[in-house]
């Protein structure tokens, strides 16, 4: 009989953008004994086992921990922190994936680990893989034919040291332009301050009074002078930035960015508030339909992160709710919490085949959206959202182009809610209609698991 321990699970990879990437995960976990209660402020111990390939893969890396629950039944612990039983957690190859997350638990504190789940790492431990970087030697070579034909490909050092020095005066972007000519003497001292330049030559002019007068003379020629180069830089030095500041809009209108679909835009453009583009897709955020762990998600809580997923294929359309037709009571009567009603059915005396088993045995299939076996029979409250998330569930699987995996069914289907000695709760897919129904008669089974 498989028992699962957390009803969540939480993996952080901590990062130093200053420092090396730590060789640690951090890992939260919930943890309920063999009757579905919370193990609260109790000291538990616990084994981590990284798998490759499968659920059932070799595992890469073990260690275990003691660690104290809190008065939720919340576990802390970091994986790579432990005491080692196999393997070296830093010498993963974390491309050679996929990997998964095999925990054991004895709620004791020993080494009776009696209780067990596995999850696949949905995500790449970038923060470790990506150190690799620190042993790239020679240099990049650019090849992107877009870069190497735009203007960007030709800026030298020399060109960096000179917009630097324009831009000590203010952030004044589009508004200084090299001008490739020497002066005169003549030109240099004239007031105001007159200069000729070739016609190829851009010359600039600046908003406002004629502070500086820019007056071309095409038909003269360049003439150069020892002192040129002092004089036009103790000039430039000299002018009234504020006149440049002026052009800049305070509210950095003249950069105004707009968010899109499922982009957020925060700050005001301006120096002491930049703006900060953030996407709002990814990351761990899923939607209904979405194909993923394991089956297809019908349900997502508020903070896009957590929520329900169905299996891809019934279990059973004529299966019993179980052949033992006695009340389990409480254990087993949860409206929401189909977890512990499965674990309750399965482990009641006598029973050989229930809706339940069918779904605590079942591993699913890699259908391109991870393997996992921690699946359960649905409460009625859980089975109600199924129904409420039918459309786009079916309509992922339809668009799917996968002929092994089935839509729900226009039939009853059973929840793991136990009415009394003889009724459960059971719902008609996808119309949404409950029913009690006598324990022996058969019905449709469909298996759900918590993210």
């Amino acid at each position: 009989m498989k028992k699962i321990s957390t009803l969540l699970g939480i993996l952080i990879i901590t990062l130093n953008v200053l420092a090396q990437a730590p060789e640690k995960m951090s890992y939260q976990f919930i943890v309920r004994n063999n009757n579905g209660i919370l193990v609260t402020t109790n000291t538990v111990s616990v084994r981590i086992s990284i798998l490759q390939s499968t659920p059932n893969g070799i595992a890469v890396y073990a260690e275990k921990h003691l660690t104290t629950t809190s008065i939720n039944g919340l576990a802390n612990l970091e994986i790579g922190g432990g005491t080692p039983i196999n393997g070296t957690f830093s010498a993963i190859d974390w491309a050679s994936g996929p990997y998964f997350l095999k925990t054991e638990t004895d709620p004791e504190g020993g080494s009776n680990y009696s209780i067990s789940g596995t999850s696949q790492l949905l995500s790449v431990p970038y923060a470790l893989y990506a150190k690799t970087a620190e042993s790239i030697s020679g240099g990049i070579l650019e090849a992107d034919p877009v870069f190497s034909a735009s203007p960007a490909n030709g800026i030298s050092t020399a060109n960096i040291t000179d917009w630097t020095i324009a831009y000590g005066w203010g952030d004044h972007v589009g508004l200084y332009k090299s001008i490739n000519y020497t002066p005169s003497w003549n030109e240099i001292t004239n007031n105001p301050f007159l200069f000729s330049a070739p016609a190829s030559d851009q010359l600039i002019k600046f908003n406002g009074t004629n502070w500086i007068n820019f007056t071309p003379d095409f038909a003269s020629t360049n003439h150069t002078h020892a002192d040129a180069t002092t004089t036009i830089s103790g000039f430039m030095s000299g002018i009234d930035k504020t006149k440049l500041d002026g052009l800049q809009n305070a509210d950095g209108s003249e950069t105004k960015v707009t968010a899109g679909t499922d982009i957020s835009v925060s700050g005001t453009g301006t120096t002491p508030d930049p703006y900060v583009i953030s996407s709002t897709t990814g990351s761990g955020i899923y939607h209904q339909g979405d194909l993923t762990g394991g089956g297809v998600v019908f349900f997502v809580d508020p903070t896009g992160q957590h929520g329900l997923i169905c299996s891809l294929i019934d279990m059973s359309t004529d299966e019993v709710w179980s052949n033992i037709v006695l009340q389990i009571g409480p254990t087993a009567q949860s409206t929401w919490d189909g977890q512990s009603n499965t674990t309750a059915i399965v482990g009641q005396a006598g029973m050989t085949n229930s809706a339940a088993k069918l779904c605590n045995d079942y591993t699913n299939d890699d259908y391109g959206t991870g393997i996992y076996s921690d699946w359960y029979l649905p409460a009625n409250q859980e089975l109600f959202l199924l129904n409420e998330g039918g459309y786009n569930v079916n309509l992922a699987i339809l668009n799917s182009g996968n002929s092994t995996i089935t839509p729900l069914a226009l039939a009853y289907y059973w929840s793991s809610t136990e009415i009394n000695d003889s009724q459960v709760w059971c719902n008609f897919l996808i119309l949404g209609s409950p029913y009690a129904q006598a324990k022996p008669a058969l019905q449709h089974v469909r298996a759900i698991r918590a993210f």
